[in-house]
């Protein structure tokens, strides 16, 4: 991804996580539960991510500015819209909020 973009994508492992940020540190989005999962939570933090209270729609508006200052700084973001891993075979139901992003940057959907 160069500079400032968009990835959404399927979530099959958290190798997905790792492989996503290799090339480029970008930001992710998570439920924001996964923070306090042992290990797990300490090495999402440390890959820039933001992490969101998936129960609360209040939070959709916080999260969504956090993800605008990530863009504006000239970084990628990286969501999965179906909110968790799963085998790949199928697509999941989108939980679409943070979409929202890709449908009002039309300038950043190129470069991503």
């Amino acid at each position: 991804m160069p500079g400032r973009g968009a990835v959404v994508a399927n979530h099959v492992s958290w190798l997905d996580i790792f492989a996503l940020n290799a090339r480029k540190r970008v930001y992710f989005v998570s439920k924001a539960e996964v923070r306090d999962w042992p290990v797990i939570g300490h090495l999402c933090a440390s890959v820039d991510t933001l992490f969101i209270q998936r129960e609360s729609k209040r939070d959709i508006p916080r999260v969504v500015a956090q993800i605008d200052g990530v863009m504006e700084g000239g970084r990628g973001i990286v969501v999965f819209p179906e909110g968790t891993s799963s085998g790949g075979d199928d697509v999941l139901p989108f939980r679409p909020p943070l979409l929202e992003l890709a449908a009002r940057r039309p300038d950043d959907r190129a470069g991503a």
